[in-house]
């Protein structure tokens, strides 16, 4: 029931209480003037005639009432239906000034006249600009409005044009009820409803003209954009090349460019190995550029690379971890999500690839990918050059190293200074060696020695250290053969423990064996704190230095064997008087230039004379040849024993003070006093007297120490002999 029926009704119900009231009231007037008196049919005419008045009365009254009721009803649905179309095209007018999609405004169209005129068959239409085609929208409708097909007879349809001046831009079409139709406010409603569409349409596609526009400009910047990157990338590889760098630093120049020209989180640079046909990572930017010299893959492993350098062609990845081109191990160790691989190739030859990566997943445009081949053109060039100039420079460099080893040749007999020269020439001659160690066999015990040092702090390591049975120079001198250690514990490369807290956790080597014809001298051994800091080149350039250096080494060897035989006692085999004072110098002036301690120890065998006037001198020499090896068996290898001469013997103890030596002397006579020489008689035992004296301030050269550790001696002798005095 609407507002009208409603209101019709409490009209009507009001007329018939008023009637009843009107009843109840002349009624009442009318029996209490037939109760004051008077005659019941005068009164029953006068109560019909009043009764006709007031029914004329109420009747024309509720007329007059109804028409003014109908009247406001009306007014009252044309102001709501008025505020209904405004309402739809104020909302209309909304919707459409947030959209610029024609077809979302044909939506909205739809659906508010829909809501508004309640018609459920209605359609809007828009002509494509170039074909003319019709595009509709909303419930279908048989047929085009020109050439529809018959319908029902109650219904109708009625057209109204969408239009921007004289361009039909598309039409609304509403298919209604004959009997019903369609009112004034209604048509008057699609009108502007319809001129608002055509409005916002026309507003689309001057935005959608204004967009595309602005995009192709943007294209267009971005573009240009790019071209100047690519420019300034090409720019700066050439630069790059023609500067002249070092060929790492040239590598790492080239990633940095690649890494910032195309924006990315990493670019790295992978070459091939020539010895081992293996990808090394040679230089990077972003977070792998500390660790890019570590990487190394194997081609199957990596079937990527493979991939690119076996087509010459780029790969473009945009999910590595879903990619069967790269291990994802691989791609998560890159800290890569995609990646564009691109193939180093220089005149035919394949140098490795460069790859530039992102942390998230990238599309690569063909714009980005075709930047990238002609850079990776570029840097292949500046690579093959940079290597051949880096060739030219180790050739230049191995010259001036053989040319050094020969002046060291030529310069010196002696073979201490020989093997320093020697191994400062060989780090001079590959500056990636931070530091080395030159060893040689000894004679006597086969066992591999280090004999020449560079790069130690520590003046004792060389006197301490010995090569380990398991390090890689043992491994290099047993199998006479060269060794590259790309990355390896500092104690697996020449097995010195003493030294392991002077070096790093992890060292690179390059060994070189020593060999002249069928024998094996010993080995040089050149070390990095880096890893992976050698190359194949270093090594060979290592092997012709060694090749040469070794006619020196042998040449000092045999000069050293008849300088130690002139310092030699030929009884013993210890060192004689004239040995021991050159050497025993040596070791004072070290012991004073580095402000170490150093003792002297003067033994003498008691009643040594007795000895040989009781079992003749052969026995006697017998007993001093024996009491020489006991000798040697207690002091260390960095201690210097002479026979000073007849039955004495010098010892200098590096590195000792006084309370220490006094303890070594005790040692010794103990031994000596323990200890039974055989002869062809008798057994013989003797007794042992010595003497300590340490440098100190009274005490600055080798002749005073050995006065003084003498003095000493003479007075264990004056004492009672068989014991140890200290001055």
């Amino acid at each position: 029931m609407n507002d009208a029926q409603l209101s019709a009704r409490r009209l009507r119900r009001f007329l018939w209480i008023i009637l009843s009231l009107s009843i109840l009231l002349v009624t009442s007037i009318e029996v209490v003037h037939y109760l004051r008196g008077g005659n019941f049919f005068e009164h029953l005419i006068e109560w019909i005639v009043e009764m006709l008045v007031v029914l004329v009365l109420i009747l024309v009254a509720f007329r007059e009432a109804s028409r003014l009721n109908k009247q406001l009803n009306r007014q009252l649905e044309e102001s709501l239906a008025q505020s209904i179309r405004q309402a739809t095209l104020i909302q209309l007018s909304t919707k459409l000034a947030a959209t610029h999609d024609e077809g979302d405004i044909c939506q909205h169209l739809l659906q508010e006249l829909q809501a508004a005129t309640k018609h459920s068959r209605i359609e809007v239409f828009l002509i494509e600009r170039v074909t003319g085609s019709r595009l509709r929208f909303g419930a279908a409708l048989t047929g085009d409005v020109e050439d529809t097909q018959p319908v029902a007879p109650r219904m109708a349809r009625l057209e109204i044009p969408l239009r921007a001046g004289q361009e039909r831009l598309g039409g609304l079409v509403v298919e209604f009820d004959q009997a019903r139709g369609i009112s004034e406010a209604e048509h008057s409603l699609m009108v502007s409803a319809a001129s608002l569409a055509a409005l916002g349409i026309i507003n689309a596609r001057l935005f959608q003209e204004q967009l595309r526009q602005r995009l192709d400009a943007e294209e267009r910047e971005a573009a240009l954009r790019d071209r100047e990157r690519d420019l300034h990338l090409f720019s700066e590889i050439t630069q790059v090349a023609l500067e002249l760098l070092d060929y790492a630093s040239l590598l790492q120049a080239l990633a940095d460019n690649l890494g910032k020209a195309f924006d990315a989180d990493g670019a790295l640079i992978l070459l091939l190995e020539e010895s081992s046909g293996h990808l090394k990572g040679e230089a990077a930017f972003g977070p792998l550029r500390p660790s890019a010299r570590t990487l190394h893959y194997d081609p199957a492993e990596m079937v990527l690379g493979k991939q690119v350098l076996e087509t010459g062609q780029s790969v473009a990845i945009q999910d590595a971890l879903a990619s069967n081109l790269i291990n994802r191990r691989i791609a998560v160790e890159l800290y890569i999500r995609s990646l564009l691989a691109l193939p180093l190739i220089a005149d035919n030859q394949k140098l490795g690839m460069a790859l530039i990566s992102y942390q998230a997943e990238h599309s690569f445009s063909p714009q980005e990918v075709s930047a990238g081949e002609q850079a990776a053109r570029q840097m292949a060039l500046a690579i093959a050059k940079g290597r051949a100039l880096t060739n030219v420079q180790y050739r230049a460099q191995e010259l001036e190293a053989l040319q050094k080893a020969t002046a060291a040749l030529l310069s010196t007999l002696d073979l201490e200074k020989l093997l320093g020269q020697i191994l400062d020439a060989a780090i001079s001659a590959i500056p990636t060696a931070h530091r080395g160690s030159l060893h040689l066999l000894a004679r006597d015990t086969g066992q591999l020695q280090v004999r020449a040092i560079q790069g130690y702090t520590d003046a004792r390591i060389r006197a301490l250290s010995r090569a380990a049975a398991d390090s890689h120079v043992a491994h290099a001198v047993r199998e006479r053969r060269p060794l590259l250690v790309r990355s390896a514990p500092a104690e697996q490369v020449n097995g010195q423990g003493e030294a392991a807290s002077e070096v790093r956790e992890v060292v690179s080597a390059i060994i070189a064996p020593l060999i002249l014809a069928e024998d094996t001298l010993g080995a040089i051994s050149l070390e990095s704190y880096r890893a992976n800091a050698f190359t194949p080149a270093d090594l060979q350039l290592l092997v012709s230095f060694a090749a040469t250096a070794t006619t020196a080494l042998q040449n000092a060897q045999l000069h050293a064997e008849v300088q130690k035989q002139a310092i030699t006692d030929t009884l013993t085999g210890l060192y004689n008087r004239r040995g021991f004072n050159e050497l025993g110098r040596r070791e004072v002036e070290r012991a004073l230039r580095f402000g170490r301690p150093l003792t002297a120890l003067m033994l003498d065998i008691d009643y040594f004379k007795n000895v040989n006037d009781l079992y003749g001198h052969l026995v006697g020499d017998k007993l001093l040849i024996g009491m020489s090896s006991r000798f040697l068996q207690e002091l260390r290898q960095i201690d210097l024993l002479g026979r000073y001469g007849g039955d004495e013997f010098i010892a200098l103890l590096p590195e000792t003070d006084l309370p220490n030596a006094l303890s070594v002397a005790e040692r010794l006579r103990k031994v000596v006093a323990g200890a039974t020489f055989a002869s062809a008689a008798l057994p013989v035992k003797v007794t042992l007297s010595a003497g300590v004296a340490a440098l100190g301030t009274d005490v600055k050269d080798l002749t005073t120490l050995v006065q003084k550790a003498d003095a000493a001696l003479y007075e264990a002798k004056r004492l009672g002999r068989d014991r140890v005095v200290a001055l």
